[in-house]
């Protein structure tokens, strides 16, 4: 018995669809966006008909966030390149050296926000050499290994 089956009803491949790219970026600190950036300018320089900044999905570590960041919101490879590395006058006027400056006033706030310890103050009327902590210290000590035994 020979049954006919009809052929599965599959859409066919579109030609002309463009490719979904994503772009990742590894870190590497200041010296790996300096590499990042220059290969980026040289595929878009050699690779006609690929945007960078038309991606599916941009990923980056560290110096590859940034880098991905400014691809996703417009900024062309030859511009990151005169902005960082060339140190062209432009728009954004970015200096990298910003990016060095230790934050002392968070260093401050959080500094301040630091729990204090108790202010231990010596007592001139007692005959011993311990401050008033020091032998609160000593009481609760032997009080607290009385209570072990």
């Amino acid at each position: 018995m020979t049954t006919s089956r009809k052929a599965s009803q599959r859409p066919a491949p579109q030609k002309s669809r463009r490719p979904r790219i994503a772009l990742a970026l590894a870190g590497g600190g200041p010296l790996g966006a300096i590499y990042e950036i220059g290969a980026l300018c040289a595929l878009d320089d050699t690779l006609p008909g690929l945007d960078l900044n038309d991606c599916e999905h941009y990923v980056g570590v560290s110096a590859g966030g940034f880098i991905a960041a400014g691809l996703a919101n417009g900024i062309r490879p030859r511009q990151l390149c005169e902005a960082f590395i060339e140190d062209r006058p432009g728009d954004d006027n970015f200096d990298p050296s910003w990016l060095l400056k230790p934050a002392w006033g968070e260093f401050g706030d959080r500094l301040q926000r630091l729990p204090r310890p108790p202010v231990c103050s010596t007592t001139r009327a007692s005959t011993s050499r311990f401050s008033a902590c020091s032998a609160s210290r000593a009481a609760a000590t032997t009080s607290a290994s009385c209570a072990r035994a």
